[in-house]
């Protein structure tokens, strides 16, 4: 059996085209899946403003909100009442035993105080 060269010229053209348009289909699906996928991260990215590096003062801040519990707390109570004239701490500092906190209107006690003992004279003079 002879064959000649214009019957396999014939059988192979088609079958080149046809090899050849599934490399380019290949080609174009890898080039559509790289386009997707910049695509993907171009909608993933976030804006940034750029600016001149320079020295400056920095300040650290956080903001949340959180439960806070101390390593130690106390109780504070007045043992008398009157009117506070001055409070010489803040809530959070930290103070000693004996430290005097604020300072109270005092001419009340004083005044009570006087009137008690006017009151025992005048027993003691009756």
């Amino acid at each position: 059996m002879r064959i000649s060269t214009r019957c396999s010229c014939r059988l192979l053209a088609p079958a080149l085209v046809a090899v050849l348009c599934v490399t380019a289909l290949t080609a174009c699906k890898g080039e559509s899946a790289d386009a997707k996928a910049k695509d993907a991260a171009a909608d993933t990215s976030v804006p940034v403003e750029v600016e001149a590096a320079a020295r400056r003062s920095i300040s650290a801040s956080y903001t949340g909100t959180a439960t806070l519990e101390p390593d130690s707390e106390a109780q504070v109570a007045a043992k008398i009442n009157g009117v506070l004239l001055k409070l010489l701490v803040e809530e959070g500092d930290q103070v000693k035993a004996g430290q005097l906190l604020a300072r109270l209107d005092d001419e009340n006690p004083r005044l009570n105080l006087a009137k008690a003992e006017a009151s025992l004279r005048k027993l003691e003079n009756d």
